[in-house]
């Protein structure tokens, strides 16, 4: 049986850390497979055992690290064997600038890490076992991409703003933080998470709306509408097919454990 795990970081990793995940099972899991929900996020992966594999029309086994883009549409993850994945979900302008990355035009669905301080990373984690052990490790790692206190700039600004007030605001209100021309910030953004603005938007409000149904357990359409600031109920439902893959409704009556496991939904 699969078990997952969920740690936020202290508060010297918090301006690259949104959370700590790690995915292990003990015994040779038979094949699991569910729905990954795209989340406003980029995840750095480090796979210790058996790799997980998505599934397409070309099915695709994952490499035991790897730096996992923001996606925007559903992706079908299956897992089998022994599984003991650590996750760190990080700030994409954030890491991004500290590893010197554009990722604007990188592979989908994962970024192959060529960095050779990061594969010595899997394996000095690797050789640790507990949570807490790893944590510690990636944590020490990168504080010493820094010399002092990290210095957020505007695009990590712009970044913020989204996920923060996804539901309140629009990207009018955002681009007035930047002090640079519109096609300045969308190239700049886009280099940086590999998402544009709105997308970026859309994603954080829509992954902040599940969240919200499935811990209320609600889909009174009026409740949703009134707390997400969309303005019709037909604009939410493209929204949310386009993100996840499937109506509110349906998406709330088939999702399992493994769904909310993968997603990071908790």
């Amino acid at each position: 049986m699969l078990k997952a795990d969920f740690y936020y970081p202290q508060p010297n990793m918090q301006w690259l850390v949104s959370r700590f995940e790690t995915i292990k099972s003990d015994i040779n899991e038979d094949c699991l497979s569910d729905s990954f929900i795209p989340r406003p996020d980029i995840a750095l992966v480090f796979n210790f055992k058996d790799n997980p594999e998505i599934r397409s029309n070309d099915s695709m086994k994952l490499p035991c690290l790897l730096i996992a883009s923001i996606t925007e549409k559903p992706l079908n993850l299956s897992i089998s064997g022994e599984i003991d994945s650590f996750i760190i979900m990080c700030k994409p302008t954030v890491l991004t600038r500290i590893l010197e990355m554009d990722i604007a035009n990188q592979p989908f669905p994962y970024i192959p890490v060529v960095n050779e301080s990061l594969l010595n990373l899997w394996h000095n984690l690797s050789n640790n076992k507990s949570d807490s052990e790893r944590i510690n490790i990636f944590s020490k790692h990168f504080l010493s991409f820094i010399d002092s206190k990290y210095s957020p700039d505007y695009i990590d600004n712009i970044y913020e703003e989204i996920i923060q007030n996804c539901l309140n605001t629009n990207i009018c209100e955002i681009a007035k933080i930047a002090d640079c021309s519109i096609s300045c910030l969308q190239r700049n953004f886009l280099k940086r998470t590999g998402v544009s603005m709105i997308r970026m938007l859309r994603i954080a409000r829509i992954y902040t709306v599940f969240n919200i149904m499935i811990s209320n357990n609600d889909l009174k359409y009026q409740n949703i509408l009134q707390r997400s600031n969309y303005y019709d109920q037909a604009h939410f439902i493209k929204d949310f097919r386009q993100i996840t893959g499937k109506s509110p409704r349906k998406f709330i009556k088939e999702n399992t454990d493994l769904c909310k496991i993968i997603s990071g939904i908790n």
